[in-house]
């Protein structure tokens, strides 16, 4: 990554991970904004994403999901 990616892209490519990954578990729009610092405005783009029939990072979370569940 470090060739692809400055240090500030990787952090907001975490970030971005991090909100899906939390609006996929259920955590409130408002919820997420307050610990993660970021405004409600990214949150619905990302909820957005979710919601789209053919995401495939909903897909991949779900699939995640899914391991997660047969593992316990």
């Amino acid at each position: 990554f470090e060739e692809l990616f400055t240090q500030r892209e990787k952090y907001d490519f975490a970030l971005r991970w991090r909100l899906l990954k939390d609006l996929f578990e259920g955590r409130t729009q408002r919820d997420i904004a307050s610990s993660l610092g970021i405004s409600l405005c990214k949150i619905t783009r990302g909820s957005k994403i979710l919601k789209d029939s053919q995401s495939q990072i909903a897909e991949l979370l779900r699939e995640r999901k899914h391991g997660q569940d047969k593992s316990n």
